[in-house]
């Protein structure tokens, strides 16, 4: 018996001095840092909204879409075809969503999906900065590596509604390098999967999300222009206050109005 229970432990210790140790990760000093190389705590909190233009291809399909953001927890999406149709427009105005198709209407997603919507527009901004304040959690799960030799903190995110995604930083640069999120169907509220968004390039801008360009899946996503800081009132985010169509072009224009994103060879493939 007493051999046996030395064998045990003798396994166990060698399995334990086999495993690589993971590096234990100080929440505040990451998000800290993450801030800093965002363009820093100040910059971030001048910007009160923000519009961008973003295309996405794959084999089948072009879109383009305009992204909507005003503080302190309003988004929306428009998104068009290949012939700049409107297909497709989501929002909310932090307490409610809605959601636009053509032919079909307006309609209200599902209680968790009009979370998952609030909760983007209350961190989307800011990543992690004020996420005491609004309720994420944030766990350190491992130390792992990605394609192109990208070490990253895998951290577990987990909002107030209770939704759980997984974000990927970076140990050298910082910056994000891949999001998981969980894909939410807006009619039934059910949970269909992971959809994972890899950030392969990145772009000059100096504040928020500094990403030109992501991979998720068969797509490449890719930010184009955007422009901080014009005026947006708060009826673009309500349903039965605007015009959808009209607004949507509105946004569009703004957009496509906006400051050019390049790439900056020294941040590409990070």
């Amino acid at each position: 018996m007493k051999a046996n229970l030395v064998y045990v432990l003798v396994a166990l210790a060698m399995l334990s001095c086999g495993k690589e140790k993971v590096e234990q990760v100080d929440i505040d000093q990451l998000v800290r840092r993450m801030t800093e190389a965002s363009g820093g705590d100040s910059v971030i909190a001048s910007i009160q909204t923000h519009v961008a233009k973003y295309t996405s291809e794959c084999e089948v399909e072009k879109t383009t879409s305009t992204v909507t953001f005003k503080r302190p927890n309003k988004i929306r999406i428009d998104v068009f075809d290949m012939t700049n149709t409107l297909i497709f427009a989501t929002a909310t105005n932090g307490k409610e969503a809605w959601e636009y198709v053509p032919m079909q209407g307006v309609s209200t997603p599902h209680k968790i999906k009009t979370a998952e919507l609030i909760s983007l527009a209350e961190h989307w901004i800011d990543e992690w900065r004020l996420y005491k304040r609004i309720g994420l959690k944030i766990k350190h799960l491992d130390d792992i590596e990605l394609s192109n030799h990208r070490k990253c903190y895998k951290m577990q995110i987990t909002d107030r509604f209770g939704i759980e995604s997984f974000y990927y930083v970076n140990k050298e640069t910082y910056l994000m390098a891949r999001i998981d999120y969980p894909v939410i169907d807006g009619v039934t509220g059910s949970f269909n999967g992971v959809s994972i968004h890899d950030f392969k390039a990145y772009g000059d801008i100096d504040v928020l999300f500094p990403i030109k360009e992501i991979e998720d899946e068969n797509k490449i996503i890719q930010l184009m222009k955007f422009v901080n800081n014009t005026d947006l009132h708060d009826s673009i985010f309500e349903v039965n206050r605007v015009n959808i169509p009209a607004t949507s072009r509105y946004l569009q224009q703004i957009a496509e109005n906006g400051r050019v994103v390049n790439e900056l060879p020294h941040l590409a493939q990070q």
